[in-house]
């Protein structure tokens, strides 16, 4: 595989890279943490603390993933009962609003970051940076944005909305 192959590879599949690497994370630190406090009687609270925040990263990998494969949920018994033109003007409104969202959700997160890096806060149990995880919000807001523009570009170029 040459590396543009390896680029292409990476880029459209980041996000299912992401979630198994988070997923697979995050059942060793729970089986650990159960193994450390059920029969050592000593907890891994760095453990606990750290599903947290990747639960956070797997949620908006995870959404990044479904807005890519048009997965999500909906409820379209008004969308579907709509003529061709009306149903592309509500298709428009409706992922404009979603980006909207995430744009704001992705500006409220860097002044988030921005605010952790200034107070220098830290996790309780790791004593790590909080911003090292909180980071996730913006960047997984952009990559967001980055597939519905995306899946939008291509089911308006197919006609699929």
């Amino acid at each position: 595989m040459n590396r543009e192959n390896f680029f292409r590879f990476l880029l459209n599949g980041i996000e299912e890279i992401v979630c198994c690497i988070l997923l697979l994370a995050m059942s060793v630190f729970a089986f650990l943490n159960v193994i450390s406090r059920y029969v050592m009687h000593f907890p891994l609270n760095f453990a606990d603390e750290l599903n947290i925040y990747f639960f956070v990263w797997l949620t908006l990998a995870g959404s990044s993933l479904a807005f890519k494969r048009g997965a999500h949920m909906c409820i379209s018994i008004l969308y579907d009962r709509l003529p061709g033109t009306a149903r592309l003007a509500l298709y428009i409104v409706i992922h404009a609003v979603i980006i909207g969202f995430f744009a704001i959700l992705c500006y409220f997160g860097i002044l988030e970051v921005q605010d952790e890096m200034f107070l220098n806060a830290v996790t309780e149990a790791m004593q790590l940076p909080i911003w090292y995880f909180t980071i996730g919000v913006p960047v997984g807001s952009l990559i967001i944005i980055v597939r519905i523009l995306q899946k939008c570009a291509l089911d308006l170029r197919e006609g699929k909305f």
